[in-house]
């Protein structure tokens, strides 16, 4: 089978995804139908076999690389009974063994091959441009998941048939220890002062407190506050250096927070017992990525006070505003008993003026 482990090399895959990836797939009514059928290119050299046990590891051949991307070598014990008898009935062959000699299976999959315009892999042609790539992909992520993803859509994009399991944990276990290799030359020679403190920082009890590292400041109180930069103050020099040093290595922030939580994975404990440079790369990341969290639990602590200087702002405002309103209405009160005051003593005035001049003409 196509999904058989060397242990030589990472075993990257659990074994029910290898088995869904590597393994001849168990197909449906309705994917026999698809799958086992035939291109008028492929039709043509089907009619050129001699034998039914040809034809049928033929159409074996075809189906099962149009439903996963490998070129099986299909075997008696491997093929599902239910996919032979499918194709006997629908192709009109007998029943027979199916096993075929490496030249004939070559001169299958060439036919298969030039009919879809596909490329069948081989270690000659392909393996140098599968390793370039996952070098740099390992780069991006180190993870093996990662790095065999971004490789199958790489080879369906160029039309080239997928490779053995063991092919890829071949490219893949290179790639990685090729880019862990090229990281602790890196590592191994940063300053002394540095790689001391993180020595120190490791042989602490409470040196990691994780939870204290991701969790969100409780409140904005100026207490959180201040604890906020008392945890920053505390690894000050380490972050100003993993500042200087990680943009220098030509790692994505997906790496190193893949890096950082190897911290978390590990622990302090085993952290300060193992040997390799790249501990120290570890630590430099998860303390990056541990201030960086800090500084946008800072920016979250001040959005929160801006927030709540502003509604309180807004709130005395309004109190200001209907207090306004209040002594308003009472100075329009007193001005509409001035007015009529003054109204009224027209008035009086006015009847007084008019009695006097009456009588002075009588």
């Amino acid at each position: 089978m196509r999904g058989n482990v060397d242990k030589q090399y990472l075993d990257f895959l659990p074994d029910i995804s290898r088995e869904s990836y590597f393994n001849i797939p168990k197909l449906s009514n309705d994917e026999r139908l698809l799958f086992f059928d035939l291109t008028e290119t492929e039709r043509l050299y089907y009619q050129g076999l001699n034998t039914d046990n040809s034809r049928l590891s033929y159409i074996l051949i075809s189906g099962y690389f149009k439903s996963t991307g490998h070129f099986f070598t299909v075997k008696k014990i491997d093929v599902p009974r239910d996919d032979v008898n499918f194709i006997l009935k629908r192709f009109h062959l007998k029943s027979g063994n199916y096993s075929l000699s490496k030249t004939t299976s070559s001169n299958h999959i060439k036919s298969i091959c030039d009919a879809l315009n596909v490329a069948h892999y081989n270690s000659v042609n392909h393996r140098q441009m599968l390793l370039d790539k996952a070098i740099n992909l390992s780069k991006i992520h180190i993870k093996p998941i990662f790095i065999f993803t971004e490789l199958l859509s790489n080879l369906e994009q160029m039309n080239i048939s997928m490779p053995t399991y063991r092919e890829f944990q071949y490219i893949i276990s290179f790639a990685t220890r090729a880019e862990e290799k090229r990281l602790e030359n890196i590592v191994f020679n940063i300053p002394k002062n540095i790689a001391l403190e993180i020595d120190n920082l490791l042989s602490k009890n409470d040196a990691f407190d994780l939870t204290s590292c991701v969790s969100l400041p409780k409140d904005v109180s100026n207490k959180e506050i201040l604890s906020e930069l008392e945890r920053l103050s505390e690894v000050k020099n380490l972050y100003q250096y993993a500042n200087q040093l990680l943009p220098s290595l030509s790692i994505s922030t997906e790496s190193i927070k893949y890096y950082g939580s190897l911290v978390k994975y590990y622990g302090r404990s085993k952290l300060f017992r193992m040997k390799t440079p790249l501990i120290k790369l570890y630590v430099l990341c998860y303390i990056f990525h541990r201030c960086q969290r800090m500084h946008d639990n800072l920016i979250n602590i001040l959005q929160a006070l801006v927030s709540l200087y502003h509604t309180k702002a807004c709130t005395r405002a309004d109190e200001y505003m209907n207090d306004l309103k209040s002594s308003f209405q009472s100075e329009e009160n007193n001005l509409a008993h001035i007015l009529d005051f003054y109204t009224n003593s027209l008035q009086v005035t006015w009847i007084l003026t008019t009695q006097i001049f009456l009588n002075l003409d009588s």
